[in-house]
């Protein structure tokens, strides 16, 4: 398929979403409040957006399919219980699905032994739960190791068996990997290329992507965002501004 022009497609990047009533959290960067997620997605809705899938992304930098209008991405990673528990049911609410990268150690056969994460993780029931409910996932490496860091034999354990462990256990296809933080270069990049992915998801700060993106689609960090007039400057003011500054 040939490629087509930049599409403007804000990915935006969650990690763990909990109640109001929750104690305050060691990583308040990473934590969005649900209520303050149902606020984001409500005026989402409101102004029109719809979701689609980084598969529906990607095919559309190829050429092959045309976007909706006022398109964007939701996307979590790390794969935090608080997306099953918190944000499920508040894009249902909207009719909105997301992708979440998983880190596939946590649900490898030989899984003893794992490293503490800063939340409880989902478990195979629940990410069957979002499945259903037509959220996507991808992957997050095999341990959430520094990428840039490993020899290519360890490479390819974090790219290419971390894929395999996923469509393994929940039988879906994973064409998507998100760099753990945001750590990449051109052998990553290459190595993610040669695994059988379709696009990766980096750190890079911006909504507006091409065809040479397709291996560090650009994202939009939403952090635990203090009022909503913030969040839109964030996610649909700010990269807009930038791109037409030649970016940050």
């Amino acid at each position: 398929m040939a490629q087509t022009a930049a599409q403007n497609v804000p990915i935006l990047a969650y990690h763990q979403v909990q109640p109001l009533a929750c104690s305050p959290a060691a990583r308040p960067s990473l934590v969005v409040e649900m209520e303050e997620l149902g606020r984001q997605m409500s005026l989402l809705h409101l102004l029109g957006y719809k979701t689609i899938t980084l598969s529906q992304l990607t095919d559309a930098l190829c050429g092959g399919v045309d976007l909706p209008r006022h398109a964007f991405v939701v996307t979590f990673d790390d794969g935090y219980i608080g997306v099953h528990d918190c944000a499920l049911p508040v894009l249902a609410k909207y009719g909105f699905t997301a992708t979440c990268f998983l880190i596939a150690e946590e649900f490898a056969l030989r899984n003893s032994g794992l490293p503490q994460r800063a939340f409880p993780s989902v478990n195979k029931e629940q990410v069957r739960d979002m499945l259903a409910a037509g959220f996507t996932i991808g992957s997050h490496s095999m341990s959430h190791a520094r990428l840039t860091e490993l020899s290519p034999a360890e490479l390819h354990v974090e790219v290419r068996d971390s894929r395999r462990v996923l469509e393994d256990q929940f039988s879906v296809p994973v064409s998507a990997f998100a760099y753990p933080y945001g750590a990449f270069d051109r052998n990553v990049e290459a190595a993610v290329e040669g695994a059988g992915y379709d696009c990766a998801c980096s750190t890079l700060f911006g909504a507006t992507h091409l065809h040479s993106d397709r291996f560090h689609l650009k994202r939009i960090a939403v952090g635990g965002s203090p009022n909503l007039l913030r969040f839109t400057y964030r996610t649909l003011v700010r990269p807009r501004l930038s791109e037409q500054k030649g970016g940050e």
